[in-house]
């Protein structure tokens, strides 16, 4: 149960870092084109949407091998902190 906490809030902040930033909303959008998937912008989740939260997590899911190479990429990780 833990994990499961650990990881969705690992995803929220990575959201809200993605939405928030030109250069990494620009980044993902050129990895899910190399990936050959869709390019989506993240679902964040709202409070008041009982199901935003299983929604930000399944469009995270689809955007897996963009989401891994950025946050695996030396020079994002320096750049925009997403470890």
């Amino acid at each position: 149960s833990s994990d499961v906490c650990s990881s969705d809030l690992q995803i929220t902040k990575l959201v809200f870092k993605i939405n928030n930033s030109p250069g990494l909303l620009e980044e993902l959008e050129l990895l899910c084109r190399a990936a050959k998937i869709k390019p989506l912008l993240m679902i964040k989740p709202v409070a008041t949407r009982w199901n935003s939260k299983s929604h930000m997590i399944v469009c995270a899911l689809y955007l897996k091998p963009a989401i891994d190479n950025i946050c695996s990429r030396r020079s994002l990780v320096k750049q925009y902190n997403t470890r």
